[in-house]
C-alpha cells in the first residue's frame, strides 16, 4: 500500500488531465503541499540555536537555473514587445510547482519508512507507464472504459482526446509527442534496471514483456517512442564489466518479439480497427514494402516546418512568441521543431539555456548517486532529448527534477548510514 500510494501521487505529478470535480489539478496541489514542507524546513533550519547556515547545492542549482530562465524569458518579451508573457509565469509556475511536487514525493517516502534507494523511482516511474499503456488499450478497445474516462475529465481535455481519432491510442492525460517522449524514457530506465541489477532469468522474461508492452502501445499512441526505442537499444549493447544480463535480456526480448509480432501482426492487420493502428504505427515500413520510400506524412509535414528566421536579430534575441499571436493553438510560424520554436521566442541563447538546465540537473543527480551506471542513463535521456527536439519542443523536467531531489535526500541518507558505521 505504501509504494501504491507513492505511485498514485507520482502519476498525478507526471500528468495533469483536468478532472471535472477538481478545481485545481493534483499535481498543483501536492505541489503546494511540497512547497509548504519545504518552507516549514528552511524555517526550522535557520531558526534553531544551532542554526545550519549551509546551503543545499542541488536546490541552489534549480532556483538559479529557474530564475535565469524566466528572466531571459522576461528581457525577451520586454525587448519584443510580445504579448507572449505567459510563457513566463507558465515557466516560473511549473518549475516552482514541479519542485514542490518532487519534494512532497520524496517526504512522502521518508514519512512511509521506505527504503531510500533512487531506484525506488525508476521502478514507479515503469509502474506509471504501465498503467498508462493499459489506459491506453483499454480506451482503445472498450468504448465503456472510455467513456469513464470521459466523464471524470473536463470538455477541453475530452476535446484532446477526440483529436487522437481512431488511429491512435491515448493515455490518461497522455498523448501524442509526450506519450512517446515518456515511453522512450521508459524504455531506457528499464534497460538501466537490467543493467544494474542481476536479475534471475524469471524476471528478465518479465521485464522483457514490460518492455515491448510499452514499446508496442507507445508506439501506437506516438511514433517518436521507436526514436526512444533505438536509444534504449543501443544502451542496452554497450559492454558491462560486471554483468551479461543485458545480453541475455536482448536475446529474451528479441525471441519474445519475433514470437508475438509474427503472430500477432498479420491477424490484427486483417481487422479494420487494428489494422489502421499498426499501419499508422509503422507507416514508415509500410512505405518502404510498398513504395521502397521511409517516407511518412508526419515526416514530410516536419520538412515544412523548417522555416529558418530571416533576421539576425531573432538569433539573438528571439522575437518573444511561442504560440502564435492571431490563430489560436497554433505555434509561431506554424512550426513544431523544437530548436526552431525556442530561437524564436528567445534566441539562441535561450535555446542553449534550456538544454543547460537539464544536463546541470543530470549532472547533480549522477554526482548525488555516484554510479558509472547512472551516468550512463544521464547521457543516454540527455542525447535522447537532443534528438527529439529536431521533432517537437521537448523537455523531461518532471522527470529530473524529482531525481534531483530525490537523489539530494539519498546523498544525505547515504551520508548518515556511513556516518553510523563508524
Amino acid at each position: 500500500m505504501k509504494i501504491a500510494g507513492f505511485v498514485f501521487f507520482l502519476f498525478f505529478y507526471l500528468y495533469v488531465p483536468e478532472i471535472i470535480f477538481l478545481p485545481v489539478s493534483i499535481r498543483l496541489i501536492i505541489g503546494a503541499l511540497g512547497l509548504l514542507l519545504y518552507a516549514i524546513r528552511l524555517i526550522h533550519k535557520y531558526s534553531s540555536a544551532d542554526a545550519d547556515f549551509s546551503v543545499n547545492k542541488d536546490f541552489l542549482t534549480f532556483w538559479i537555473g529557474t530564475i535565469a530562465i524566466s528572466l531571459v524569458a522576461l528581457v525577451v518579451v520586454v525587448i519584443n514587445g510580445s504579448a507572449d508573457g505567459k510563457v513566463i509565469s507558465e515557466i516560473g509556475i511549473r518549475f516552482t510547482m514541479l519542485f514542490g511536487g518532487a519534494y512532497f514525493l520524496t517526504w512522502y517516502l521518508k514519512q512511509m519508512n521506505v527504503n531510500m534507494n533512487y531506484q525506488i523511482i525508476l521502478k514507479a516511474f515503469i509502474a506509471v507507464l504501465v498503467i498508462q499503456c493499459f489506459i491506453g488499450v483499454g480506451t482503445f478497445v472498450n468504448p465503456v472504459i472510455k467513456e469513464i474516462f470521459n466523464a471524470i475529465q473536463k470538455p477541453s481535455d475530452v476535446a484532446i482526446q477526440n483529436k487522437v481519432g481512431i488511429m491512435r491510442m491515448s493515455g490518461f492525460g497522455m498523448t501524442f509527442f509526450g506519450a512517446g517522449l515518456d515511453c522512450g524514457l521508459a524504455l531506457m530506465i528499464l534497460v538501466f534496471l537490467v543493467r544494474e541489477n542481476k536479475y534471475q532469468t524469471g524476471i528478465l522474461i518479465l521485464l522483457a514483456f514490460v518492455f515491448l508492452f510499452i514499446l508496442a502501445v507507445g508506439t501506437f499512441m506516438a511514433r517518436t517512442t521507436l526514436i526512444g526505442a533505438l536509444f534504449a537499444f543501443g544502451y542496452l549493447i554497450l559492454p558491462h564489466s560486471n554483468s551479461r544480463k543485458h545480453i541475455k535480456f536482448a536475446a529474451i526480448t528479441s525471441v519474445i518479439l519475433i514470437v508475438v509480432a509474427g503472430y500477432s501482426i498479420p491477424v490484427l492487420l486483417n481487422s479494420e480497427k487494428y489494422g489502421m493502428v499498426i499501419r499508422f504505427a509503422f507507416e514508415a515500413f509500410f512505405n518502404y514494402s510498398e513504395y521502397g520510400s521511409l517516407e511518412t506524412e508526419s515526416s514530410n509535414d516536419l520538412q515544412t516546418m523548417y522555416r529558418f528566421p530571416e533576421q539576425l536579430k531573432t538569433y539573438f534575441i528571439g522575437d518573444g512568441w511561442l504560440n502564435h499571436p492571431e490563430i489560436e493553438g497554433y505555434y509561431y510560424k506554424q512550426t513544431d521543431v523544437g530548436y526552431l520554436r525556442l530561437i524564436y521566442f528567445g534566441g539562441v541563447f535561450y535555446a542553449l539555456l534550456w538544454f543547460l538546465f537539464h544536463y546541470l540537473m543530470l549532472n547533480r543527480i549522477v554526482m548525488n548517486i555516484n554510479s558509472k551506471e547512472i551516468k550512463m542513463l544521464a547521457l543516454t535521456i540527455f542525447f535522447f532529448l537532443v534528438v527529439v527536439n529536431v521533432k517537437g519542443l521537448a523537455d523531461f523536467y518532471p522527470l529530473v527534477f524529482l531525481l534531483l531531489v530525490f537523489s539530494s535526500a539519498y546523498k544525505s541518507f547515504q551520508k548518515e548510514h556511513t556516518n553510523a558505521a563508524y
